[in-house]
């Protein structure tokens, strides 16, 4: 609570929190992407076989 009156100076700190969350969603959603195609490719072989 001590850190209140210096949430002016926090505020790019806040900032580039946001950012690496933001960052996190993207690279969960590519790997999200990459691990569906995987998975569809498996699905395909295992049906065509």
């Amino acid at each position: 609570m001590a850190a209140e009156p210096t949430s002016n100076t926090d505020s790019p700190v806040d900032f580039n929190r946001a950012k690496e969350d933001y960052s996190l969603l993207i690279t969960m959603l590519k790997w999200g992407a990459v691990t569906a195609l995987i998975i569809g490719f498996l699905v395909m072989i295992i049906l065509a076989s």
